[in-house]
């Protein structure tokens, strides 16, 4: 049940407006929707929601009709990156400005969505959060979104609105004009949709998510001009989503355009336009490149701390539905398999999901399957693309009996991901033999055995890649973990060492070892719980994302294959030197104590450090 009960929709005969309006009906909210003059009123609303038909930009004429609501959800806006200014500012602006003189009067709860795009420059530049500076703009959208946040932060500071500003990111679902109609007309006619390899983040949002979000705000207490990206969070990129719509639609594969050409070409286009008056807007734009030229990673983890959301549609789900729109079949998953240990939580997790959101089949094990299985239903996983099995690495015959199930299945592999990995810090004197047996267990002989077992299947068939998850702690002993570095000293020279006899013996199968720092999984959570023994782990400048060691290992690793990366650059080189020299170490590990100890506090303490990025 909502936390309200009456709410005013603005834009409610738009595509997010039909979509919020149902959600609204769903929950037993009276609804009152604004409609424009003309504009079809949806059959399925039925005698359920209160119609107004007037102009945005004179609300305040309407107000008695509309009548007092608790929540004001204000989605009006002129949605194009072309045209006038100061028309643009006079319904997007001057329709917010009405808007919040009404949630004044009635003193409701004012909702406006604005748009990603408030970003402006700082778009197509990789991780964005809330905190992220807006930047400069291009478009009269960018401009208008930007002030449409300034006159609500404005309100809430003066004159004590109670308002929230949320900025979708690229909303695409059944109906969706710029992400889906416009997208499938241009590769009708032929035209390119897609900018050079489109292989990075799409910042998507599904419409279902987006009116979860909206629908979580009101009760939350956020009325202080809080800012919430709503994104999905799932990581897709431009070519998996534009090759899955195309699929979805029944079109041929969409054509692109060079990246260089795309990016050089917009602002040429946009003085050329507005000199010979166009109406349309040109074939490329600097807002659509910074949209689709480069990635966008919109950090929602906000929204899930403060809102408790969490994205519901999943891009499979999203996809079953644009076919079932288009009225196609969904072809069936093809290819080899991918195979991901360690699966449960952390680097492991994100990996399926992001492998999954790329079109690939993936074999998910972890020894707890209780937990993958959850995390798969968190996730929303597609079952028809992702098999969850339990198996601990350390048991060789289990990694037999499950290659044996898979292939009795008619399933071939192209690539086994070992990542499943644990630490336990403590001293080396006192830290016993079984707590190192665990971890050589666990990190060394899992590798191992995933090497040893799936080697021949992938020899057999051609071609493989075994990727390998190290550590700066493979390059040598770090005081307080040593266990640990034991294990990934020797799962470095067991891959280095394989990947050199696979080359040596002309084999089709490659070998990369990834060696990161510290990364903002479970794993460092599982660190703060044994005093300051891991405080050398903790002295760097800042804690590796998830995000940004998936990207390397999806991105440089899988397409280049090296035999061994290691990042951050500078805490490699200096862990490579100080490996070879356990004197130098030693006094190393002395001038970082005291750093690394600051940091275990700032964590311990529910601070997370300079420059730290986490993934729930």
């Amino acid at each position: 049940m909502a936390a309200f009960d009456s709410a005013f929709v603005t834009g409610a005969g738009g595509f997010i407006g039909r979509h919020l309006v149902a959600a609204l009906l769903a929950e037993n909210v009276r609804v009152v929707a604004l409609m424009l003059p003309g504009e079809p009123v949806p059959a399925e609303w039925g005698d359920a929601v209160r119609t107004v038909t007037g102009d945005v930009r004179r609300l305040r004429e309407l107000e008695e009709d509309i009548g007092r609501v608790d929540v004001i959800f204000h989605l009006a806006a002129i949605v194009s990156d072309w045209g006038a200014q100061d028309e643009h500012v006079a319904t997007t602006v001057g329709g917010t400005e009405q808007a919040i003189e009404l949630a004044l009067v009635w003193d409701a709860h004012f909702i406006v969505t604005t748009s990603v795009c408030a970003y402006a420059s700082r778009l197509a530049t990789g991780d964005i959060s809330e905190k992220t500076p807006i930047g400069s703009v291009s478009s009269p959208y960018e401009f208008c979104k930007q002030e449409q946040e300034r006159v609500t932060r404005k309100a809430v500071g003066i004159q004590r609105l109670k308002g929230t500003i949320v900025r979708p990111g690229n909303v695409y679902g059944v109906g969706s004009g710029p992400w889906v109609n416009t997208m499938l007309e241009m590769m009708r006619q032929g035209r390119p949709v897609m900018i050079g390899s489109g292989d990075w983040d799409a910042g998507l949002c599904h419409v279902h998510n987006l009116v979860a979000l909206l629908l979580a705000i009101p009760g939350s207490g956020c009325t202080g001009g809080d800012i919430f990206n709503a994104a999905d969070g799932f990581g897709v990129t431009w070519n998996t989503y534009l090759h899955r719509l195309a699929e979805a639609a029944g079109l041929e594969p969409p054509a692109s355009v060079n990246r260089t050409l795309a990016r050089c070409s917009g602002w040429p286009l946009e003085v050329l336009g507005r000199l010979a008056g166009r109406v349309e807007r040109p074939a490329m734009t600097r807002q659509l490149y910074r949209l689709m030229g480069g990635p966008n990673r919109f950090a929602i983890d906000k929204a899930k701390q403060c809102l408790g959301y969490r994205p519901q549609f999943g891009f499979e789900e999203a996809m079953q539905e644009l076919a079932g729109h288009f009225g196609t079949t969904p072809r069936e998953p093809t290819g080899p398999w991918i195979w991901v240990t360690g699966a449960a939580s952390g680097l492991g997790r994100h990996l399926v999901g992001q492998l999954l959101q790329k079109g690939r089949c993936v074999l998910a094990t972890d020894q707890d399957l209780a937990a993958l299985e959850q995390s798969a239903s968190a996730d929303c996983w597609p079952a028809r693309r992702v098999q969850c099995a339990a198996l601990d690495v350390g048991v060789r015959k289990q990694w037999q009996d499950l290659l044996a199930q898979q292939c009795a299945n008619g399933r071939t592999f192209s690539h086994l991901l070992n990542v499943a990995g644990i630490i336990r810090p403590g001293y080396s004197f006192e830290n016993t033999a079984r707590d190192v047996g665990v971890q050589v267990k666990v990190n060394f002989t899992g590798t191992l055995n995933g090497c040893d077992t799936l080697l021949p299947h992938l020899e057999q068939h051609g071609s493989g890649h075994i990727i390998n998850i190290g550590s700066l702690a493979s390059f040598g002993p770090v005081p307080g973990v040593v266990g640990y570095t034991v294990s990934k000293s020797a799962v470095r020279t067991f891959s280095n060492g394989l990947a050199m006899d696979l080359e040596l013996a002309g084999s089709p199968v490659k070998v990369s070892l990834v060696c990161p720092d510290l990364v903002a999984t479970p794993m460092l959570d599982h660190q703060l719980e044994y005093g300051d023994h891991a405080r050398i782990v903790f002295s760097g400048d800042r804690v590796l994302s998830i995000e940004e060691v998936c990207s390397a290992i999806l991105g440089h690793v899988w397409n280049e294959q090296p035999m061994e990366f290691a990042l951050p650059a500078g805490r490699a080189l200096m862990a490579r030197f100080m490996g070879m020299y356990p004197r130098l170490s030693l006094l190393g590990a002395k001038r970082l104590e005291d750093k690394g100890r600051r940091s275990l506090d700032a964590y311990r303490n529910g601070a997370q450090g300079p420059e730290t990025h986490r993934k729930p």
